[in-house]
């Protein structure tokens, strides 16, 4: 199964099966090899609040985010129960797990429960 999602003239493929996430840009082909089992992503775009241009990536317990500009791969959200799904908008990640839905603020680095 692959995701595929667009931030202009940008391209990123999250290879579930091979754990990748390749992506094409003006500077060219990238493919990053992923250390965990990503279950999905979605993309800061530029003029959105927070995390412009960086990918987050969902995985069971964890989301990472990845700069395309810096090769930079860091954790953003610990502590996930078998995570289900993970949406952006603006400053604010949408994510649910086995336990819950949250919103995770990346401007205040804070959790909510929906």
């Amino acid at each position: 199964m692959k995701i595929e999602k667009k931030l202009g003239d940008d391209t990123y493929i999250l290879n579930i099966e091979k754990q990748t996430l390749d992506y094409t840009s003006y500077k060219g082909d990238i493919s990053l090899k992923l250390d965990d089992k990503a279950l999905d992503m979605d993309i800061g775009r530029i003029g959105d609040g927070c995390g412009a241009g960086r990918v987050f990536l969902l995985f069971a317990t964890e989301i990472k985010a990845f700069n395309p500009e810096n090769q930079e791969y860091f954790e953003v959200v610990q502590e996930l129960n078998q995570a289900i799904s993970l949406e952006k908008n603006g400053c604010d990640l949408f994510i649910e797990d086995a336990d819950g839905k949250y919103i995770f603020n990346l401007a205040m680095m804070k959790r909510y429960n929906i």
